[in-house]
Parts: C-alpha cells; structure tokens; sequence
C-alpha cells in the first residue's frame, strides 16, 4: 500500500519526536553538545551553570584536560589544552586555545589544532622560534612553533607499537592560525607503546632544542638545531622518583636557587598513579643538565609532590616568560583522572588552577620548590572582614561574618599572633546534605581537605575521601592561604611549600559557612571578583588578523 503525502509528512514528524526524546533520556555523557548549544546560546545563564568555577579558567563547553603549549608572547599568556569538543568525556584530542594579559581574566578563542591524517592532537608545548632555526618565521616576525604527540588511534586499533609519534605546526600570527609541517612527523616512534608529551627549551649553551619526552617509565632527551631534525640525546630513568604510574608531561626548565643564585635545573613529570593521596600528582626533580643529561640531586629517591591534594595534575610553565630566572610560571589541569570524567557537570567539564610561581630555595629538607599563587589575584578583592574565634566551643558563623556578600569565590587567610599554626576547621554544607571541610588539625601536625561527606557513590568510589598534607615544621611562617571558588580549594599551607588543590561538588545551594577550632584564630576573608559584569574567563573574542 502506498501513503500518501500528507500521512507520510506527519509519520516522519512523530519519528523525529520519537527520536528527539529519547536523546533528552540519554546520560549526559552520551549527548553533550545538544545541551551545551542550548546553555551557552543562553547569555543570562551563561557560566552560571551548577558548579562553574567563576574565577578559574574552564572551557566554554564539553572536555578539557592537559594544559598545552604554555607561551608568552607579544603581551599575551597563551593556554592552548587538550579538548574534545563534541562530548563532555574524552575523546578524539584538539587543542583548544584562551588568552590572558595577567593569567587571571582569560579571554576564549577558536580551536587551534585538529586531528588529521596522522592523529589526534595529544600534548606538547610552544616555543619561540626568535633565531628563525626552523625557516618558518623572519627575525622580525619571529614564527611560534608548536610541537605535539599525534596519536594514531587506526595503529593502535591495529595492535601497532608505534601510534604515537611528534609533530610540528607553526603561526606566524601570534599563535591565532596554524600551518602543519608538510613532512610530520619530526620525530617517529622507534617502537615504543608510550612515547608523547614533548616539552621543547632552548639551551643557549649548547646552541640547541632540546626536547624532553614521556616514555612510560621515564623522560628521553632529544636535541636538534632546527626543530624539524631530532636526534637521541639521553635517558632519564627508571628507578628513580615515582614509579607506581606511567610517567606523563614532563617539563625541564632552568631556574635559580633563591639563596645562592646558581642556576638549576628543574625536571616536572607527571604520574599517573601513586600521588601522596592517590590516583594522579605531579612530582619534580632538581638537578643539572649539560645540554644532553640531567643528572639529579634532589628527588631520585623520595619523590617530591609539586601539590599534595589531589586535583593539581599534568602541570606545566610557560615558555618565554617575562620573568627573571628566579621564578617560573606555570598551570596545571585541576582534576584526576580517578574521577575526572564521572564528576556531576554536564555544559563543561574540568577546570584548571590558579597560574602560580614556582621558585627554588634552600630549606631544612634541602632543596625545595615553593608555590605561590600570581599576585594578579589580588586584584580581584572587593571587599574583605576580619574574623576572631573568641571562643573554643561554639562554631563561629562565618556567615554572619560575610553578611549579604555573595559567598564565593572568596580568599581566606588564616594566621596567629604567636605565629604558631592554629588547629581549626572550616565547614561548608549544603541543603543537599553534603559537607566539606578543610583546615590544620594540630594534633597530627597534617592540613587536610575532606570530602568524605560528600555522597558521590553514584558517579565516583574513590571522590569521597579526606585528603592529608604534613606541617613542614621548619617554616619559619606557617601562614595559610585558601582560595575558595565554586567546586574548587586551594590551600597554600606553610606560605607556599606546601600546597593542597581539591575540586568539591555539594548537592543543593550552599547553606553554612562554619569556624571550628583554637580560641584566638585570627583571619581575614575578602570577597573576589563579584563587581565583576561577568566571571573572569568567559569572554570571546575573534581572532585577530594581521595585513
């Protein structure tokens, strides 16, 4: 029997509703990128979903992880990341790209770099090319060159070692446009399952790139003159630092020791299992490098942890810095790949910390890197209370402390006249029924963050947990520093050596604010970012052309 049109046109209607609605049933996972057009097309919503951090950087919609590619150049920080626009999970990598005049008011941009023949877009980093080594540039307009892992997903379906392998684009626009590199890859695999993540520095004494590589167990060094030809330089590894994961981005760079000036050598990698309180962390080592070999000093045997919370992974400076060498910027992804992908957002998925600076000192333990969050921050403080715990019984309402302010972001700062680090907890609950709490207990000399009381047992068995950081007692200031925005702790204990970066979700709208601990606490809360017309990472912007 044949229909006719009319019967026909409204069967085909009912089918499309059909279909309509069972894609609203689907997970989250399953269907993002309907949702996110709807929510980022609605501007009176627009990064005010559930969850979103207000002043750290997240991407406008769908997956992000691994910051890459960290330039500064012509007086803009570039943040290129690993991003799968089409879903809020992982998926096939691109490099998504923000900019910033002061690494806090970021600024979004279209995607930079998109899989093609040869892979997806895996992690890497971005130089200067200022002596025109590679071609690609003039001296007066020196070409950004981009080098990246692409992961061949076909070989790896294929059972083949070498799906991975380095390759190179090049902009000479200020890293807004790319151009591959007509003969990528650069560096092909010599048979290796794990073999990603370069991290390119010049080294002006051997007049050479140098590339530092992941590979499994440990970094390889390669050097060239022109960023297109590679050559093996050395191993660094295994045995040494942590070795329960695989080792991921590694980053060398040359910094000086705060006390006595000599020039040093930092290797960052990052592991994928095993970090002070679990599943992802970024540890460090300190030495020296020749040009070809880094030869450790601090570090081989006892893995030192750039962050000791949980959500502070694949961290990385950026190149070309304008800062003295005695400091080093840098990001890092603020997630675990534990839970990364199960957390309850739906628009936009992952965030990264605040930038902070890295400098190298002396201590008592030896050699150590400090951490401390970029000043610029503190141009977000409108308005700001002091608070004193009078009495050890009672809870202190910081609420009532606040007032009518908004109640986050907010940075707290906590410090004694004595100068003796106080035992306290501060407590954030929900109507949801969830709590979080974070502080210093005294009697185990450890701060803490603690989720547990956190219900997550319907998308992570491992997010509920109360995460521990010991005192290091031979500081001279035990001054503690909390940056506290939408889902997001980060504790600065003991000024800076060591910090503790945690993401939270609690169910419902946050309902308390409450101090426990010593009598005499002292502090003092400012209110971040509020006056601001919008949060500070959600303006776009079209690429700039040059004529």
């Amino acid at each position: 029997m044949q229909l006719s049109p009319k019967p026909l046109f409204w069967i085909l209607v009912l089918i499309l509703i059909g279909l309509s609605s069972c894609k609203q049933d689907q997970t989250p996972e399953t269907q993002p990128t309907n949702n996110e057009a709807q929510v980022v097309a609605n501007t009176t919503r627009y990064y005010q979903e559930p969850h979103r951090p207000q002043i750290h950087f997240t991407p406008e919609k769908a997956w992000m992880n691994d910051p890459n590619g960290l330039v500064f150049h012509e007086g803009l920080y570039h943040m290129y990341y690993q991003h799968h626009p089409d879903s809020n999970v992982w998926g096939p990598m691109h490099w998504g790209h923000a900019t910033s005049k002061d690494l806090v008011q970021w600024a979004h941009h279209d995607i930079a770099l998109f899989p093609d023949e040869l892979g997806t877009i895996f992690s890497g980093s971005i130089v200067v090319d200022k002596e025109n080594t590679a071609g690609f540039g003039t001296s007066e307009n020196p070409a950004l060159v981009a080098i990246y892992t692409q992961h061949s997903h076909s070989k790896e379906d294929a059972g083949d070692l070498d799906y991975q392998t380095q390759g190179i684009s090049f902009s000479t626009d200020g890293g807004f446009t790319w151009e591959r590199y007509t003969a990528n890859p650069v560096l092909p695999n010599p048979g290796l399952k794990d073999f990603r993540d370069p991290k390119v520095i010049w080294h002006p004494e051997s007049e050479r790139w140098i590339m530092a590589l992941a590979a499994l167990d440990r970094v390889k060094f390669y050097t060239s003159p022109d960023l297109k030809t590679w050559e093996f330089a050395s191993d660094f590894g295994p045995g040494v630092g942590s070795q329960t994961g695989i080792w991921e981005c590694p980053d060398l760079f040359p910094i000086r020791n705060d006390r006595t000036g000599e020039l040093e050598y930092v290797l960052i990698v990052s592991v994928q299992d095993g970090a002070p309180n679990g599943g992802t962390g970024t540890s460090y080592f300190i030495g020296s490098f020749d040009g070809k070999t880094f030869k450790p000093t601090v570090g081989a045997k006892e893995p030192l942890w750039l962050d000791y919370g949980t959500d502070n992974y694949a961290f990385v400076t950026f190149s070309n810095g304008p800062t003295s060498e005695n400091r080093r910027l840098g990001i890092g992804w603020m997630s675990n790949w534990q839970y990364a992908q199960q957390v309850p957002t739906t628009t936009w998925r992952s965030a990264m910390t605040t930038a902070r600076v890295l400098t190298l000192h002396d201590t008592e333990e030896g050699k150590r890197l400090k951490s401390t969050i970029v000043p610029d921050y503190m141009k977000l403080r409108e308005r700001k209370a002091r608070f004193n715990r009078l009495s050890d019984l009672a809870p202190t309402d910081l609420f009532r402390t606040l007032g009518e302010w908004v109640t986050d972001p907010l940075e707290i700062s906590i410090s004694t006249p004595e100068g003796v680090t106080p035992n306290f907890t501060i407590e954030l609950a929900s109507d949801g029924g969830d709590t979080v709490s974070f502080g210093y207990d005294k009697s185990k000399a450890e701060y803490f963050i603690d989720r547990s009381k956190i219900k997550s047992e319907d998308w992570s068995e491992t997010f509920s947990a109360r995460h521990t950081a010991k005192r290091k007692t031979w500081t001279k200031d035990p001054f503690l520093n909390i940056l506290l925005d939408r889902s997001s702790i980060e504790m600065m204990g003991d000024n800076g050596y060591t910090p503790m970066t945690d993401i939270y979700f609690l169910a419902g709208e946050l309902t308390s604010m409450k101090l426990y601990g010593d009598k005499n606490i002292e502090g003092t809360i400012f209110e971040l970012g509020q006056k601001l017309p919008t949060p500070v990472s959600v303006s776009r912007v079209q690429r700039p052309r040059k004529l």
